[in-house]
């Protein structure tokens, strides 16, 4: 673990720092460390694979605030319906309204629950709802960060 002030890396600056103070952040793991130094926070691509707990849900909220602080929307992609749900709440508070320093629109997108503005700056949803918004053109991945949960279980039958 390391203080947050002693990471560096493209595109980590004091707005971050403040951002990760706010979250609650004080220390960022070895994992969360070495995607900052190479480029999360910069809109590096990246695929983080790590063990459970490691700190990889925070590496993909460091490029979601990347993205959505340049102007961009983030597309946060997850396997299940009932994660979407939490995520969405996580995300109204460390990035929405409920947060009490309202960086970002937030939106949900299951299929069977909506929430929000589709043109929200961050949508959340299930692989499948965002298949359907990509196919009809209701999400442009040209202007968009992805962030993918679980990559994992996209092969499983």
């Amino acid at each position: 673990m390391r203080d947050i002030e002693d990471v560096d890396g493209p595109g980590v600056d004091s707005s971050l720092e403040e951002s990760l103070r706010n979250w609650g952040v004080k220390e960022l793991t070895d994992i969360q460390c070495k995607a900052l130094e190479a480029g999360v926070a910069n809109g590096q691509s990246m695929v983080v694979c790590a063990p459970t707990s490691s700190g990889k849900t925070l590496v993909g909220e460091l490029a979601i605030f990347n993205g959505v602080s340049k102007g961009l929307r983030a597309l946060y992609l997850v396997s299940h319906k009932a994660l979407a749900a939490q995520k969405f709440e996580d995300f109204e508070h460390r990035f929405g309204e409920v947060s009490g320093n309202s960086q970002a629109t937030v939106a949900l997108s299951t299929g069977d629950r909506e929430e929000g503005d589709l043109q929200a700056d961050i949508l959340v949803a299930t692989y499948e709802k965002a298949l359907v918004l990509i196919l009809a053109e209701q999400v442009n991945l040209r202007s968009c960060v992805v962030v993918a949960d679980e990559l994992q279980i996209i092969g499983d039958e």
